[in-house]
């Protein structure tokens, strides 16, 4: 039986290699070796160059032999990993209403991850730490990095279960043998297999900088992995388009829009999207080899298609898919496939990736209906009646959310779930910010940037308190995972800065009475919330060179004295 950590909100939880972290072997953005680690002879320099030179010419994938003596090395650890099951063993997920185990060991079945993998010291698979190659653009005599491969274990079941389970981007037998075979050295160097390492690696260290076991390094550990895969994708783009090109094209996406780079993004997500359409994902026309393929196929396009369509409408630009030549059925919010089983850990009616898509195609239809070309031609009667139509849509798609205090969400889910919930949060209020602030800035039917510091210090003026609600809870929400330097503060930047003007737009103008004692109290409230949501962009600002969002970021920072002022009664 698997160790287990009791929660007293979720009884026994399954064992992770996350709750007994071992010092980490990862490669570090800067690392200078030890003075006791650096040869001192120049003769053993010279005998380490030659052995890695005689390493880096073989090729050959591992023998049965080799296989064999690696099994026997990585036997004391296997009692270890495979108690960790991919992080949820033990949990169960409600399906349609009763209770469904989720079947790790049919994983195993069909893959064995630990027989193939080779040691570091195994010649076939020599691989180079950032001691002796620092630069992430790989030399001649250079071989792909590979962390321990215990911990590279470790970080592949926190991908599965904290990312994967909730956004299916690739299926665990699949990404499951391309690591495999990339420790296996089985893999040429231009194969997309070494991406979708680097990538599940990278996303894993994303998620636990923002878990109770993170660590200082691990924002910077995502980066470095991110910057191994840009090395490689210009080799792969000029590649024959693939599922595994898509999917590593899409991972990159995801790795740059969780970092400080995140308005970089759209551009890897427009490819991916361009990559499906010369396969045909987003037509029913198109049949793959294998039902399991198939599905895969059909995750990968509505993945694409939602970051896509969410980062058009942020910058409002048209989508690179257009609704209206999509074939592919959306997906199920009971969905059976176990491998994606994305319900939140807060019930059985939580389905973030079919929230997501359904949140996209409400947005595709704004952007279409509302500010295009086309829509320029309307008159503001049908185009009141349009606004009308996906507002009631949009609050529709709310009521299928996570309808539950801020605080029960922080003790009722697992940190990664509540990330989640943060990233889809984030969508909804600033799609639902920018429908009204068109409105009432006179926008609907052109492309007017509703999230610029023109436009938020205008909307103040405007604004009825109609968002409020939602906006306050966004911030509660981003709150649960502070930090500096986290995804989340990235990803969610625009409609934060949103939510700040529309919860301190009260609070700047003038009362004709003396507040009470609850309402004075509910304003200091909301200013220390805005306080501390404001200190983390400042910081995340700092760490940008000339960000976009800087202008905003100031123009929330004086609503902010200017609200403090009023609540003095300065003003």
């Amino acid at each position: 039986m698997p160790l287990t950590r009791m929660n007293s909100h979720r009884g026994p939880r399954p064992y992770n290699a996350r709750f007994a972290r071992v010092p980490s072997r990862a490669p570090r953005v800067v690392q200078e070796r030890r003075e006791d680690e650096r040869p001192n002879d120049l003769l053993e320099r010279i005998a380490r160059l030659e052995a890695l030179v005689s390493a880096t010419g073989q090729r050959a994938s591992s023998s049965s032999a080799d296989r064999a003596t690696t099994e026997q090395a990585l036997a004391p650890g296997v009692a270890l990993i495979t108690g960790t099951r991919l992080a949820a063993a033990q949990n169960q997920m409600l399906v349609d209403g009763s209770a469904v185990a989720t079947d790790y060991e049919a994983l195993d079945n069909h893959t064995n991850f630990l027989g193939p993998l080779v040691q570091h010291t195994n010649e076939n698979a020599l691989v180079s730490g950032p001691g002796m190659f620092d630069s992430v653009t790989e030399g001649p005599l250079a071989r792909p990095y590979l962390p321990p491969a215990d911990e590279a274990f470790a970080l592949l079941q926190e991908f599965l279960h904290d990312f994967n389970s909730k956004i299916p981007l690739i299926a665990p037998e699949h990404i499951y043998a391309l690591m495999r075979d990339c420790y296996a050295g089985a893999v040429e160097d231009s194969h997309p297999a070494w991406v979708l390492t680097y990538m599940a690696i990278g996303i894993a260290h994303r998620l636990r900088a923002m878990s109770i076991f993170q660590v200082p390094d691990d924002m910077s550990q995502a980066d470095w992995y991110l910057n191994k895969c840009l090395a490689r994708l210009p080799a792969l783009i000029m590649q024959e388009p693939s599922i595994q090109l898509v999917q590593a094209v899409l991972g990159i996406a995801i790795l740059v829009q969780t970092s400080s780079r995140s308005d970089k993004a759209a551009i890897y997500v427009s490819m991916a999207l361009h990559l499906m359409q010369t396969l045909g994902y987003h037509d029913t026309a198109t049949r793959s080899d294998t039902p399991l393929q198939e599905r895969e196929e059909k995750y990968v396009f509505w993945i694409a298609f939602f970051m896509d369509t969410d980062m058009s409408l942020s910058s409002m630009r048209q989508g690179t898919q257009k609704l209206s030549d999509i074939g592919v059925s959306l997906p199920d919010n009971r969905n059976q496939d176990w491998w994606s089983e994305c319900h939140c850990s807060v019930g059985p009616g939580v389905n973030i990736f079919a929230l997501h898509t359904g949140l996209a195609v409400i947005q595709a239809e704004a952007l279409e209906r509302l500010f295009s070309v086309k829509s320029r031609q309307l008159t503001d009667t049908v185009l009141e009646g349009t606004y009308m139509e996906i507002l009631d849509r949009l609050q529709a798609w709310r009521q299928l959310n996570v309808d539950m205090a801020v605080q029960e969400v922080f003790k009722s889910m697992f940190r990664s779930d509540v990330v989640h919930l943060i990233i889809l949060e984030a969508a909804y209020f600033r799609t639902l910010y920018q429908l009204h602030a068109a409105r009432l800035l006179g926008g609907l039917g052109s492309r007017l940037d509703t999230l610029s510091s023109d436009s938020l210090r205008a909307i103040v003026k405007l604004d009825d308190g109609y968002c409020y609600v939602d906006a306050k809870r966004l911030l509660e929400l981003c709150a649960l995972v502070s930090g500096t330097h986290i995804s989340t503060t990235w990803i969610s930047v625009q409609a934060t800065l949103a939510a700040l003007c529309t919860v301190l737009g009260p609070h700047c103008r003038k009362r004709r009475s003396s507040p009470s004692l609850a309402e004075g109290n509910a304003v200091a409230a909301d200013l220390s919330l805005c306080e501390e949501s404001l200190s983390r962009l400042e910081l995340a600002t700092a760490q940008v060179e000339d960000p976009p969002w800087g202008p905003a970021v100031a123009v929330c920072l004086e609503m902010l004295e200017q609200a403090k002022a009023h609540a003095s009664g300065k003003h």
